[in-house]
């Protein structure tokens, strides 16, 4: 398993990944596994990356054609709008990869700031003007 590095990830990458199917096949890194593309062809290789948007990187690969010929292939990189499907292999839970992965992404808060005198006289003013504004209203009505 290759938990998410969410101090290099960016927000809409950590929202792919908490949203979407894409921390499950993150899950299988490291692993063989079989993906049928759209264009009828099906690799068998082993996961090295993959990101957010299920893109996939994979090596020691086996091309299969919609023949039956095999081709074999170093290295594969596959953008997700070619794949159609991602076999499982047969050994991994698919809920507890899914929780395993969602438990360990986890992302440092930053700090609040302590508010300095500028910060908290300006929210006091902008208390003031509304209590005005509201006391205004209520005197015309």
């Amino acid at each position: 398993m290759a938990p998410i590095n969410a101090g290099n990830a960016t927000k809409k990458e950590m929202a792919l990944f908490f949203n979407t199917l894409s921390c499950l096949v993150k899950n299988l890194e490291k692993q063989y596994i079989l993906v049928d593309l759209r264009n009828e062809l099906s690799l068998y290789g082993k996961v090295i990356n993959v990101d957010a948007y299920m893109n996939m990187e994979m090596e020691d690969v086996t091309l299969y054609d919609t023949r039956g010929q095999e081709k074999a292939l170093s290295n594969f990189y596959i953008t997700a709008r070619c794949i159609r499907y991602v076999h499982m292999p047969e050994r991994a839970d698919a809920m507890a990869l899914l929780t395993s992965q969602l438990s360990s992404m986890t992302s440092t808060k930053k700090d609040k700031q302590k508010r300095v005198y500028k910060t908290s006289r300006a929210l006091r003013n902008h208390a003031d003007t509304l209590k005005d504004a509201y006391t205004a209203s209520k005197q015309l009505i």
